[in-house]
């Protein structure tokens, strides 16, 4: 083993040349002066050499950049909240442990480990403070019996242990669960993601024919070109900025403070630069700008100049690099649709850029002395070959693919395919033309939507009534429903939802149906509604098994295509006052519409409707109305009925009679998770059909189907008016004064046809035709088919008119 000699540090003021034994010609040329003290006593302490020193510092980057894609990965697969909490903790455990560590064996096993769960981050500006911090904290030296590098090790690890606690609480999921936003903000921003065709996220699962498109794609393989030199030239500047700093000629304090200004200049940039690309919807193109001030820097700092220009010459460095970290990986994110593809594409990428700082690290050789030049024509290639052309290669190979799309050349990659197969493909269903943006537009969420699919499915446990209700809700709803009839444990709606939305947007369902059954809730239907993929509200009903149940199964026997009229019985249906119980009915009024009514049609045949769902509703026995006591939720009753008209004495409204058939439900209301109010509201938007019919100004269908028209004439002159003599009729001044006063006799001598013609208007006699001599504005005339009866024939309109039903 070499011998490690003392470093000697003598530091002139500003504007001398700093005379010390370490300068940036010397192999540790990567630390800062007080981190070569730092090393040197590390490498004493441990007993290692210049050799073991430098496998140590590289065996971080290797598992660091192996483990990164499988990490990204686990980030979806364990949820945000959980996955980087731990992966702090766990991190800040080893730090911790590598100020304990005696030899190179255990400073290279936590090296690997703090490599492994260090993968799934970043350093954002931990940079640009960090080497003040080791400073300060090595001023511990001797404290404990420790020295300064492991006060470090030890004092930041702790930190981070308490900072990955204290995360468990503060790292949200997804936009749509934080819970620092409101429900309108967490709204829109789940539609500006979905904007950006990031709004996958929770809707996948995890398969390795992800992994193996990556590997097929060739934007994998130019963003891990241009990736690796950014990789380079961050690990290069991070590593050399203390040594240049150093020849200065300011003291070790001041030295760190000098590193402050060039990240502060790059951080303001790449705001900038990220605020630009995304108003102008433009990344490549600002990543080819500033990418060639990085190439300036280095050549300057590989030139022999002053110090004054070496210095300025790291702003122009640090500004070239570190605006193209973020705005290339969200440019690669930006193309890459799927939340597991374009998790393994940037842990893939950014894998291959951080494994660069082996190279980094090693570029500098002893046999290289004074100037390097080896070693900064590696780092100029990376920045100008990679970075540069890299940016330039990925910029005109997406330019060919929008050019083959909008041309109609990658449609053949849409059609004929639903729509969970589109939303596998990701980034490679992505429109260019109009024909294909239509093919993909059908089958995305709409602002008017279409009858949408009810999904019958059932847990681990499916009693026989359980069995019935869903095969019921099956029959009635054919041939808009799925009937799962796999048994899918470990589905809880209410503290989970996220297996039930999935599997609805699979199947391209709006309403769930899903039975399970637990001693604590036994014979448990929960339904729930999806809006735009996600859970819009869900209610739980307990079905309740009268005593008379019969033993066999009763089923249902109703047509496809037979549309049954729903009876919502009892006066509490229609409450629309603001209370809790009022609210309740509302909400399962529109639920119970949604799971039966159907396709809209836009006419019925009366002689089609032969059944009828009757949904009452008991009152509590109690007499409450606190809904968080459960003995207070109503009980629905569910009864279906057969239609039968038996002629009657009236010879206009047939006789109805209603037989029942098929099973009888009860169910008490659960529980009940409400829908946001404004993720409702925008769920119950209302606009023009692209199909739907314009209507006529001034015409309209009554009940029975007549068409009623509205006809504006001018002003009329009322001094023509006549009036029709009543010829027969004698009534007394007494009468007229009785029925003036509303106490006379109701029965009159004239019968209502005779004084009532055509709706109550009267006719004059010298229209003989049936039109009124008043013609005010606002008049209405029946323009349906009942016209060949209009008036006109005296004879007829003596007789009682009877309305024809069209």
């Amino acid at each position: 083993m070499e011998k490690d000699s003392e470093v000697q540090i003598e530091a002139t003021g500003p504007g001398g040349k700093a005379s010390n034994s370490l300068t940036v010609d010397d192999p540790d040329a990567g630390l800062s002066l007080e981190e070569k003290k730092l090393k040197v006593k590390l490498k004493k302490d441990l007993h290692m050499t210049n050799g073991q020193w430098n496998a140590g510092l590289a065996i971080f980057f290797v598992s660091y950049s192996v483990f990164e894609p499988a990490s990204n990965a686990l980030l979806k697969k364990l949820r945000p909240s959980l996955y980087i909490p731990s992966l702090m903790i766990l991190w800040g455990i080893v730090t911790v442990c590598q100020g304990f560590v005696s030899n190179f064996a255990g400073l290279a096993a936590t090296r690997w480990f703090l490599g492994l769960f260090e993968a799934g981050l970043f350093p954002a500006i931990a940079d640009s403070f960090g080497g003040l911090l080791a400073y300060c904290i090595s001023k511990l030296q001797g404290v404990g019996g420790k020295s300064g590098w492991a006060w470090i090790f030890i004092l930041e690890g702790i930190a981070t242990v308490i900072i990955g606690i204290i995360s468990f609480w503060m790292v949200q999921d997804f936009p749509d669960e934080a819970t620092f936003l409101t429900a309108e903000e967490r709204f829109r921003m789940y539609h500006r993601l979905k904007q950006d065709q990031q709004a996958s996220a929770g809707l996948e699962t995890f398969k390795w024919t992800y992994f193996w498109a990556n590997l097929r794609n060739w934007k994998m393989y130019t963003s891990s070109m241009f990736s690796m030199g950014m990789g380079a030239g961050l690990y290069a500047f991070s590593l050399f900025l203390p040594s240049i700093l150093a020849e200065l000629g300011w003291k070790a304090t001041t030295s760190q403070l000098l590193s402050i200004p060039p990240y502060a200049v790059a951080a303001v940039l790449t705001v900038a630069v990220g605020f630009l690309a995304d108003r102008t919807k433009r990344r490549g193109i600002y990543t080819m700008i500033v990418s060639p001030l990085a190439v300036i820097g280095f050549a300057i700092l590989a030139s022999d100049c002053s110090a004054r220009a070496t210095y300025a010459a790291t702003f122009l460095a640090a500004m070239g690099i570190y605006p193209c970290l973020p705005n290339g990986i969200a440019w690669v994110a930006n193309n890459t649709e799927g939340v597991y593809k374009r998790g393994v594409t940037i842990g893939l990428m950014m894998g291959w850029s951080n494994l660069q700082g082996v190279v980094v690290s090693n570029a500098y050789r002893d046999a290289d002395k004074p100037r390097f030049i080896p070693g900064y024509a590696v780092l100029l290639w990376y920045l100008g070959f990679c970075l540069f052309g890299g940016t330039v290669l990925h910029y005109i190979f997406l330019r060919r693919e929008n050019a083959l799309r909008k041309a109609g050349k990658r449609d053949y990659l849409v059609e004929g395919k639903n729509d969970y197969e589109i939303r596998l493909m990701g980034d490679e269903s992505k429109p260019r033309n109009a024909r294909t943006a239509r093919i993909v537009k059908a089958r995305e969420p709409q602002q008017i939507e279409s009858r949408k699919k009810v999904l019958l499915l059932h847990g681990s446990k499916c009693p026989q009534p359980v069995a019935s209700v869903l095969k019921t809700v099956h029959t009635l709803t054919k041939p808009d429903s799925v009937l799962l009839n796999k048994k899918n444990s470990d589905i809880y709606p209410f503290e989970d939802p996220a297996s039930l939305e999935f599997l609805a947007h699979k199947n391209e369902c709006g309403v769930v149906v899903f039975g399970t059954h637990s001693k604590k809730r036994p014979n448990n239907i929960t339904v729930l509604r999806t809006y735009d993929g996600k859970l819009l509200d869900m209610m739980e009903l307990l079905l309740t098994l009268p005593p008379d149940q019969p033993e066999k199964e009763q089923k249902l026997q109703i047509g496809v295509e037979m549309k049954p009229m729903i009876l919502f019985s009892g006066s509490q249906w229609d409450d629309s006052s603001s209370s809790e119980q009022a609210a309740l009915y509302r909400t399962v009024k529109s639920l119970m519409l949604d799971l039966f009514q159907g396709e809209e049609i836009s006419s019925v045949d009366v002689a089609g409707l032969q059944y009828l769902l009757m949904i009452a509703a008991s009152e509590t026995s109690t007499g409450s109305t606190d809904l968080n006591d459960p003995s207070n939720k109503p009980v629905l009753h569910l009864r279906w009925y057969r239609i039968k008209t038996v002629r009657s004495n009236n010879a206009k409204i047939p006789r109805v009679e209603l037989d029942q058939i098929g099973p009888s439900f009860d169910f008490r209301v659960g529980r009940l998770r409400e829908a946001d109010p404004g993720v409702m509201k925008e769920a119950m938007k209302h606009g023009r059909r692209p199909n739907e019919a314009r209507t006529k100004k001034n015409i309209e269908t009554d009940l029975v189907g007549d068409k009623i028209g509205r006809v504006h004439l001018g002003k009329q002159d009322l001094s023509t008016l006549q009036t029709r003599k009543m010829k027969g009729l004698k009534r007394s001044r007494d009468l007229d004064v009785e029925d003036m006063n509303g106490t006379g006799s109701q029965d009159d001598d004239v019968s209502q046809d005779e004084d009532m013609v055509d709706g109550g208007m009267e006719i004059d006699e010298d229209f003989s035709d049936g039109r009124s001599s008043m013609g005010g504005s606002g008049d209405e005339i029946s323009i349906g088919e009942d016209e060949d009866e209009a008036m006109g024939n005296s004879e007829q309109n003596e007789k009682p008119k009877r309305q024809r039903l069209s």
